[in-house]
Order: C-alpha cells, then structure tokens, then sequence
C-alpha cells in the first residue's frame, strides 16, 4: 500500500467517524429520539467535581486524538502506539459510557469506522506501511 492510500485510509476512518456522531443531529430518527429521551430522564447527571474530571479528560483525550491522527499522517514513530492506546483504552471505558442511543444508519457508520481503525492499526504495524513509522 502507498503512503497516500494510508492517509487517505486514515482521513476516512476520521470523516465516517463524525458522520457517525453528526448523522442523528442532521436526519433525526423520531423513535431514536424518544428512546434518547428516557435514557436522559433515567441516567444519573454529571455535577460538580465528576462533570469537571470529565470534561478535562475528554480535553485530554480530544487533544490526544488529534495529535496521534496528525502524527499517523506524518509516519511519526510514536504516533501509532499513541493511537493504538487510545483505541484499547476507549474500548475499556465503553462500560463506563452508559446508555447509547443512536439510529440504525449512524449506527453502520460507527462501525465502519471503528473496522477502518482496525484497518489502520494493522496497516501501521503489519504491512509495508509499517516501515515509514521505524524511522
């Protein structure tokens, strides 16, 4: 694989990524709306000191994304193993999320993206690919 196929791989796993978090604000789904709804009336609010820890690693972990996408794109040594943690480490706090609720098609989107960052964690470190990030 070419390094552009690479970026362009990477570019597209972000871009379904926030199609899948902006689908259900532009074409509302009316059923997954009112499940949305419940869940708000029955999940616990975040106040004081809980709210502000989260927002500061949700910073955190926003910047950290960002720095790990731009440095996958310049074949940074490290930038793979920043995203690869990232990865395992959202995967491990899914638990924690609560209740999600999104419509069918924002759903699909989620997923493909979620396999196309497999796809590039397996491209970083198991193809051809891999040698521009040994540098």
């Amino acid at each position: 694989m070419s390094k552009n196929k690479f970026r362009a791989t990477i570019v597209l796993s972000l871009l379904v990524a926030v199609v899948a978090g902006v689908y259900d604000y532009v074409w509302p789904d009316p059923f997954a709306d009112q499940a949305l709804n419940y869940v708000a009336e029955i999940e616990p609010v975040l106040e004081g000191g809980a709210l502000i820890v989260v927002t500061i690693l949700g910073f955190i972990a926003g910047i950290m994304a960002i720095v790990s996408f731009i440095g996958l794109l310049l074949f940074k040594s490290w930038a793979r193993h920043i995203y690869l943690a990232g990865f395992v480490v959202a995967f491990s706090l899914y638990p924690f999320f609560g209740v999600m609720v999104t419509s069918g098609i924002s759903q699909i989107f989620y997923d493909l993206s979620m396999v196309l960052s497999g796809v590039v964690i397996a491209l970083a470190y198991y193809s051809p690919v891999a040698r521009h990030y040994e540098g």
